[in-house]
């Protein structure tokens, strides 16, 4: 382990962690493989690998899609993508109407 990592201490790595939502859980003995292969050296003696993907999570954005949905004018203009009509500085991306990669937000919202 590297010995500059052991020395930074424990509140700078929880300011990373702000923004993310997750959930910690126990499982007790064989019902957690994971952390039974983390704890494990494969045959070569290197430690096993472990994959896993995670995104930020904001409830702002979930609100604001949730208000873009009921704002006529939003609605009308992600129709009008989806037709094709609306010209390539406009699009749809994770149900978000995006003008020049940007999220569109009206005068008119709550954000």
């Amino acid at each position: 382990m590297d010995q500059r990592l052991a020395t930074i201490p424990q509140h700078t790595w929880v300011s990373k962690l702000f923004g993310y939502s997750f959930q910690v859980e126990y499982k007790p003995g064989k019902l957690n493989a994971a952390a039974d292969a983390l704890s494990r050296h494969d045959e070569h003696g290197s430690l096993a690998a472990t994959c896993a993907i995670s995104s930020p999570e904001f409830e702002l954005f979930e609100a604001f899609k949730q208000e873009s949905f009921s704002l006529p004018e939003v609605v009308s203009k992600r129709q009008e993508i989806q037709a094709g009509n609306a010209g390539t500085e406009w699009s749809v991306v994770d149900d978000f109407v995006l003008h020049q990669g940007k999220i569109f937000v009206l005068d008119s919202s709550t954000f």
